[in-house]
């Protein structure tokens, strides 16, 4: 749990205040409506151990806030909408899917320099406003009670 917070208090400062910029993205799904919804926004890969582990909380989670499960392929970086549609059903990854080809949206809403793992989850207010980061790794059990609970602190926000 400290190191959880730790890694928010340091990630925070990384991201943008104005929302995030999703320009660069494929969107293998329709680009989901954010405006008036709480969302995780959750960026993994194929062969990923941490990513495949995090899924079943993520599913979980997706019961009361939308998830956005972004793509960042391993080199080489072509990846077809059915690989990607592929691996997600593999792992049991929900939400709508987008690929960020050359992780160049994920190194805009945090620089390489600032995180410790790629496959980060951010939580985005119904304005659309990042208001949580978890610092990357597996969401464990435990992560995702702390991160329910602040999906529903954001739920009650008017």
């Amino acid at each position: 749990m400290i190191k959880l917070a730790i890694g928010v208090l340091l990630a925070l400062p990384c991201v943008r205040d104005d929302g995030p910029d999703f320009s660069g993205l494929t969107w293998i799904d329709a680009k989901p409506d954010l405006p008036g919804k709480v969302t995780l926004v959750r960026w993994w890969t194929n062969g990923c151990p941490l990513c495949a582990g995090s899924s079943p909380q993520l599913s979980e989670l997706s019961k009361k806030a939308q998830v956005l499960a972004i793509y960042h392929p391993k080199p080489p970086r072509e990846v077809s909408a059915d690989q990607v549609r592929a691996y997600a059903k593999a792992i049991g990854m929900p939400g709508a899917l987008a690929v960020d080809r050359d992780w160049a949206v994920l190194d805009r809403w945090m620089p390489p320099e600032k995180r410790t793992f790629t496959s980060l989850t951010f939580v985005l207010d119904k304005k659309g406003k990042i208001r949580f980061v978890h610092p990357g790794g597996e969401v464990t059990a435990d992560q995702a009670k702390e991160l329910s609970r602040k999906i529903d602190a954001l739920l009650a926000e008017e």
